[in-house]
């Protein structure tokens, strides 16, 4: 589960910011680079955060046991 909902691009989005913080990669590339890794962290977010309490139902983790 932590897999499905964890960080969401937190790692990703602070390696993108040390590459545009860089002075030895070109700037179109930089700005590549932070563009589609900030893209893919909100697209995780949106998807993944709205989702996760229906896969947690399915995968029955909600359900009280006898312990």
């Amino acid at each position: 589960m932590s897999s499905y909902a964890g960080l969401r691009g937190a790692v990703g989005l602070a390696l993108a910011l040390i590459v545009k913080a860089s002075d030895k990669i070109e700037t179109h590339t930089k700005d590549i680079i932070l563009h589609h890794v900030g893209f893919i962290a909100i697209y995780t977010l949106l998807i993944n955060a709205t989702t996760t309490g229906w896969v947690v139902k399915k995968l029955k983790l909600v359900e009280k046991t006898e312990v």
